[in-house]
């Protein structure tokens, strides 16, 4: 407030921004309009932002200032380290000026796992963060006590995405930079098991991040084994290319698998438990036989492999009435 100068000019402000992807390539862009005291052209801007690995990114800017008759291009790259992010840029201008940067960031926040402050590449408060427990389920109810194992040296993933750093000694790893109030699934690696016979109990946890506040999770691995036939017509004619389903106790598909050209079939990583077999309805229908396949498999601690043998499809209804 100036009681003495003249009023300011009234200044009316304009401004389109639009976002999107191609392909890979996040895209931003803006573009100002002065629409009082006069109407013109300000500014505009158009950023791009790409991966260059799990812990790097890429971004590139293009921008001009009617203002000043001055075009911009600049590029610079991110990588995050555990503690910090260092960030390396270069821009150039049409006015012949140049300029380079190195810039170290970081943030400071309370560590989830109680170990009082922890460094962190990303931005603690703004963003979410998960504190993900990994542990061998042995009495299966898909929850942690206190005599079950603890698992280290497992990867974890969130949505599409996988993250470098492992569980500790503890079982524990922290996801950092997770989007807040967009749900994402946070589940276990399967490539970073080192025992085929271990396995996820479940696919993940289904969280919904709010910014600066830690998720708590538990994910359960449990023992697993493997279920194999072969699968035959009545009279013992092999039947490659059949999509076989596995059903847990409760008829839900648990894994789904194709038989070979000898008719061999095989599910890996299964948990222990008991399973019935079905062909899939579409691979039913093409070979004229019934969805239901007769055996029964349970795998326990004593019997991790199940084999089988020759399950035999049986012709549908239809067919075995001689109808069409």
């Amino acid at each position: 407030y100036n009681e003495i100068g003249p009023d300011p000019p009234d200044r009316i402000i304009a401004a389109l921004r639009a976002s999107g992807r191609i392909g890979r390539v996040r895209v931003r862009g803006e573009a100002t309009f002065r629409i009082a005291p006069e109407a013109r052209f300000d500014q505009s801007s158009i950023i791009a932002e790409w991966r260059a690995g799990e812990r790097s990114d890429w971004r590139a800017e293009l921008g001009y200032d009617a203002f000043a008759s001055r075009g911009r291009a600049g590029i610079g790259i991110v990588r995050r380290f555990d503690k910090f992010a260092l960030t390396a840029s270069a821009e150039a201008a049409t006015d012949g000026s140049v300029a380079a940067g190195l810039h170290l960031s970081f943030s400071l926040g309370p560590d989830p796992r109680g170990n009082g402050i922890r460094f962190a590449s990303e931005k603690l408060a703004s963003s979410g963060q998960a504190l993900v427990t990994v542990f061998r389920d042995s009495n299966g109810d898909g929850v942690r006590q206190a005599n079950e194992q603890l698992e280290n040296k497992v990867e974890l993933t969130a949505g599409a995405y996988g993250f470098p750093s492992s569980t500790d000694e503890n079982g524990r790893a922290i996801i950092d930079g997770l989007v807040p109030y967009r749900p994402v699934l946070i589940g276990v690696d399967v490539g970073s098991l080192p025992d085929p016979f271990v396995q996820p109990a479940t696919s993940g946890v289904v969280v919904t991040p709010r910014p600066g506040v830690p998720t708590r999770i538990e994910l359960p691995l449990v023992a697993a084994g493997e279920i194999d036939g072969t699968l035959v017509r009545a009279g013992g004619a092999i039947l490659p290319g059949v999509d076989i389903d596995l059903l847990d106790a409760e008829a839900r598909t648990v894994k789904t698998t194709r038989s070979e050209f000898d008719g061999f079939f095989l599910f890996e990583g299964v948990p222990y438990g008991r399973y019935t077999l079905r062909i899939g309805k579409l691979a039913a229908n093409a070979i004229r036989s019934e969805e239901a396949l007769g055996p029964i498999a349970e795998l326990t601690a004593e019997q991790p492999v199940v084999h089988l043998g020759a399950i035999q499809a049986r012709a549908s209804r239809q067919v075995a009435s001689g109808g069409e």
